[in-house]
């Protein structure tokens, strides 16, 4: 019974310091960017990021040049 308890604690401390959630609410406003081939991205405000002239999607783990695609604000 004790054990069952101690892994329970354990287990529930690991996932609050394992979870991503204070990031999710900085990322921005939900946007749409229409590729100039007509592929769409669904992504967040906060993974698009302007380098001069250069408009670049970083994700997490990708990168991608996303110059001359059209961002639309959702709503």
């Amino acid at each position: 019974m004790l054990f069952s308890a101690a892994l329970l604690i354990v287990s529930y401390l690991i996932f609050v310091n394992t979870s991503d959630r204070k990031e999710d609410l900085e990322l921005g406003d939900k946007v749409t960017i229409i590729m100039p081939n007509g592929t769409t991205i669904h992504t967040y405000e906060g993974y698009i990021i302007k380098d001069g002239d250069k408009l670049i999607y970083k994700g997490k783990y990708d990168e991608y040049n996303i110059t001359g695609g059209v961002v639309e604000y959702e709503e």
